[in-house]
């Protein structure tokens, strides 16, 4: 996965507001695992910006958990 520099500073704010590396990880990749692909094109590249309130949600989710 390639990284933007603003997909950098949304996971430097989601570090900022204390949340595990490894929470932002899973949220990430259960986020791309959850994009509908009539939304979002197969062949471009979604970025984590496009995907932001998907990502917190998952990080909402995972933190609710524990």
């Amino acid at each position: 996965m390639a990284l933007s520099a603003s997909d950098y500073q949304l996971i430097e704010e989601w570090e900022e507001q204390n949340i595990p590396i490894k929470v932002i990880c899973r949220a990430i990749e259960s986020a791309y695992s959850k994009i509908d692909t009539q939304i979002i094109n197969r062949s471009s590249k979604t970025s984590l910006t496009q995907i932001k309130e998907i990502i917190e949600q998952e990080i909402r989710e995972e933190i609710h958990k524990k």
